[in-house]
């Protein structure tokens, strides 16, 4: 299959979960995450808490197993299945740098700089946890390779 038409049913998979992780009806998972930790902070009750904890507990799952999804994936040769999981993270501001980094060098390589400046603004924005000086370099240059600063 050549470029071209690998990025196109590329493009198709991650449309699809775009659609799915940007629900209007919902927050992105990561807020949520966040939220559920401030309301477990101001818990009085413990069951409250424990049941506060134990959803924050499944959201976190959700984006971890995605990125160790993604890895397996793509270990498999299943790239596309790999960067739809790795674009839902983006999509739910997944604060680690994991997915950022992948779908970067991922898009990079195969020449679609449109995505891959998409992700480097997504990363700047929401990855605070993990981000080395090197992904935010990265993430420099491929905006500025798309003319725009970061």
């Amino acid at each position: 299959m050549d470029l071209l038409s690998r990025l196109f049913r590329r493009q198709a998979v991650v449309d699809q979960t775009q659609d799915v992780a940007c629900a209007p009806v919902e927050q992105p998972a990561q807020f949520r995450f966040r939220d559920l930790h401030a309301r477990i902070d101001g818990a009085t009750d413990p069951a409250e808490g424990l049941q506060l904890m134990a959803q924050a507990d499944e959201l976190e799952s959700v984006l971890v197993d995605r990125n160790l999804k993604g890895k397996g994936l793509e270990r498999q040769g299943c790239e596309a299945e790999a960067i739809a999981l790795y674009e839902a993270n983006v999509a739910d501001c997944f604060d680690g740098s994991h997915p950022y980094e992948r779908l970067l060098i991922i898009y990079m390589r195969e020449g679609a700089q449109v995505h891959a400046e998409r992700v480097a603004r997504a990363c700047l924005a929401h990855c605070a946890s993990g981000m080395s000086e090197k992904l935010k370099v990265r993430c420099r240059k491929v905006l500025a390779l798309g003319g725009e600063s970061g």
